[in-house]
């Protein structure tokens, strides 16, 4: 309808027919109606074009995630169910079949990885969840065979309208071989820094190792050179230096192989020059090893000129690939070794030849009496053949007369303690029964002291000669003791008539008889004198020819030295005697007491004769293992050497600086105390020097103690008497 300004407007009309026959028409204004119209009409356009757009974009969106490089799962619900998947997302599976499944149904393998756990907090929480390099155990072949892969992955939650969350977008890359490789990668730098540790550990340890095999080399008392291939010497110790009289800045070119083997001047023990294939470093470098009986000696000049003896020793050194690439060769000097061993060859001859002599018996045997080696002159002293003595069922105690036989093992067990026997008497049983008369010495020849070299001289004729000596001896001093005793009675009696006179005499008399009794008194000494001196030749005698008893028995040693030194002290009341004695109560021995008391006597004699009045006298018992050691020390002018050697002998008097010798004495004491003591398998000895006194001292073997526990002070004596040496 046109309007009255000419516009146009929308109108509708509805025509009715009255009863009156009138039209009713009824006009309504329909222009909004119109415009919603052409608006629906408009937003429906929109809509189909919005439509079709969002479709156009679903579809380029579908096919993006179709092709995306990366596996794209939709999931929507709780339960996660599959409504989208890409081809990357299930490779062995059909996607078709998976749609509208649960994750649970589709892919079981994961329930048990925390997989499933993750979905549902992103799902609850709206959290997305970011995986690098996510560990996963996939079934990849759909054969049930897990194997392990890595997802670089996000779980992204999808919201609806609302911002209601209603599914997940899982965006996922699969990364196992980068992950693989790298791990490749990272275990080889791995390796390659283990290797460079290990080569520098081993760079450490080869440098540490020189370093210690350089200080061995240079504490080694044994010369060593270091050569390479080409025989050209790289390194020489101290003491290859000092061996061949080099100095420390010597010129190299000394050492060059052309120039050492000129100096060197290398020949062999017989003076003959040794070719340069034959010396020790070309040896080793065609790959010898010098050592044991391969060991060379060979005679060389040092740069001094110095001719010397080496014992040389080496081995080549060889690369990982077993190739030679130098040598060590190690010096040792060994001149003097050489010189000890000509001279115990020479030793060796003469020994030879004192055995071949035939002067002495000699034997090796064992500490239990098997002999393994004799001479003819042994076999001609016992009368026994070689075979016999050398045989397996002889012992040498079948020699030892059986009165001897303890003494014997004394003996034995002194040797083994002190691994030498010094010259002694004794008496061997002959085959005939016989006794002769011997000269041994002995000495343990080998470390275990297991077996000992007996030296034995036959002194039959020189004990035939003392015996006739020691008879006429003993016969002259008889002859002397017989009129002494004679002589010494008379005086006696008439000392005694002029004491037991009843009368008194005249003045005169009784003054003469005063200076007759004073004449007396002093012949009596004088008689006394000369018979204690036949009485120490009649001594001497008898201890020479073994004539005498020893009454031996088990005594302490102790309860002997205290008794004598109470006597001397009484004797010499105004002197200072001083004894040190051991802790030990009881020191046992097999002795004739009188007798070592004899010999203490003596040394106190000679001590308090010879020290200053006011100077102590020392008398000291000392135990050491199985030996007791008595020893007598003054403070008087001492001994010189010389004096020393002789003191022991019979007839020998030390005059002192000041002394005129010992007064009213033969010089036998000491020769008398040797002899005791040695009778009871002991030593005597002296320390001396001129002006600082001297140590007299003798030793006695101990006696082992009876079974059943210590030597008491109160055991019963054992006594042997002994007309023999011990």
């Amino acid at each position: 309808m046109k309007r009255k300004d000419g516009s146009l407007l929308a109108v509708g009309t509805t025509a009715n027919q009255l009863s009156t026959g009138e039209l009713l028409v009824i006009v309504r204004d329909i222009s909004d109606r119109m415009q919603a119209e052409e608006a629906r009409q408009r937003l429906l356009a929109y809509e189909q074009a919005a439509r079709a757009e969002a479709e156009a974009a679903r579809a380029r969106l579908f096919d993006l995630f179709m092709q995306a490089p990366a596996a794209m799962t939709l999931l929507r619900g709780p339960e996660h169910r599959f409504e989208f998947a890409n081809p990357l997302a299930l490779r062995h599976r059909d996607r078709a079949d998976v749609v509208g499944k649960t994750t649970r149904e589709v892919m079981p393998e994961v329930m048990e990885q925390g997989i499933l756990a993750i979905l549902d907090k992103v799902y609850t929480t709206g959290t997305p969840f970011v995986g690098t390099e996510f560990p996963a155990r996939v079934d990849r072949r759909g054969d049930g065979v897990l194997e392990e892969a890595y997802y670089n992955v996000v779980h992204q939650p999808l919201r609806d309208a609302q911002g209601d969350i209603e599914g997940i977008l899982i965006h996922s890359v699969e990364v196992t071989e980068q992950v693989q490789a790298r791990r490749r990668v990272e275990e080889l730098n791995r390796q390659l820094e283990a290797e460079k540790d290990a080569s520098r550990l081993a760079q450490q340890d080869a440098e540490a190792r020189a370093s210690e095999l350089t200080a061995i080399f240079e504490a080694m008392t044994d010369g060593v050179a270091v050569c390479d291939a080409s025989g050209e010497i790289r390194y020489t110790n101290a003491a290859y230096r000092s061996m061949m009289a080099l100095e420390e800045d010597a010129d190299p070119s000394l050492l060059q192989l052309d120039n050492r083997s000129v100096w060197l001047a290398a020949r062999d023990l017989e003076g003959r020059p040794l070719p340069k294939e034959q010396l020790a470093v070309p040896r080793v470098l065609r790959g010898e090893h010098l050592a044991g009986a391969h060991a060379m000696d060979f005679l060389c000049c040092t740069r001094k000129g110095a001719d010397i003896i080496v014992n040389v020793s080496g081995a080549p050194i060889r690369d990982a690939r077993g190739q030679i690439v130098g040598g060590v060769v190690v010096f040792r000097d060994v001149t003097r070794r050489h010189r000890l061993e000509q001279q115990l060859q020479y030793s060796e001859q003469k020994l030879r030849s004192l055995v071949e002599s035939n002067i002495f018996g000699i034997t090796v045997s064992d500490i239990d009496g098997r002999m393994y080696e004799t001479n003819e002159r042994l076999v001609e002293i016992l009368g026994y053949s070689k075979d016999e003595l050398l045989a397996q069922t002889f012992n040498w105690y079948q020699l030892i007369p059986p009165d001897l036989q303890q003494t014997e093992r004394q003996v034995m067990q002194t040797l083994l303690t002190t691994g030498t026997l010094p010259p002694r008497e004794k008496e061997y049983l002959r085959k005939d029964g016989k006794r002769v008369p011997v000269l041994v010495a002995a000495t343990m020849i080998d470390q275990q002291r297991h077996h000992a070299l007996r030296v034995i001289l036959d002194i039959s004729e020189q004990k035939a000669a003392e015996r006739r000596k020691q008879d006429f001896l003993s016969m002259v001093s008889h002859e002397l003791r017989t009129p002494l005793t004679v002589i010494q009675g008379s005086l006696d009696l008439a000392l005694m008539q002029i004491n037991l006179r009843t009368s008194f005499l005249a003045p005169e008399a009784e003054g003469l008889l005063g200076q007759v009794e004073k004449v007396l008194k002093l012949a009596i000494r004088q008689a006394e004198i000369e018979t204690r001196l036949v009485e120490d030749l009649l001594e001497v005698s008898r201890l020479e020819m073994h004539s005498f008893e020893l009454s031996v028995q088990r005594e302490n040693l102790v309860t002997i030295i205290e008794e004598t030194v109470a006597n001397q002290q009484q004797a010499a009341h105004t002197r200072n005697i001083e004894l040190v004695l051991p802790p030990d109560e009881v020191v046992p021995v097999m002795v004739d007491a009188g007798r070592i008391g004899q010999v203490l006597t003596n040394y106190l004699t000679n001590a308090l004769q010879y020290a200053p009045v006011d100077r102590v006298v020392s008398v000291r018992l000392e135990v050491t293992g199985i030996v007791a050691r008595v020893s007598v020390h003054d403070q008087g002018p001492g001994l010189t050497p010389e004096q020393q050697q002789w003191v022991w002998e019979r007839f020998y008097q030390a005059a002192a600086p000041g002394l005129h010798g010992p007064e009213g004495g033969l010089g036998l004491g000491l020769a008398i105390a040797r002899a005791i003591v040695e009778q009871h398998h002991g030593q005597v000895g002296v320390e001396s020097a001129p002006g600082r006194g001297a140590t007299f001292w003798f030793t006695l073997p101990l006696e082992v103690a009876p079974e059943g526990g210590p030597w008491e002070r109160n055991w019963m004596p054992s006594r042997m008497l002994c007309n023999d040496e011990l």
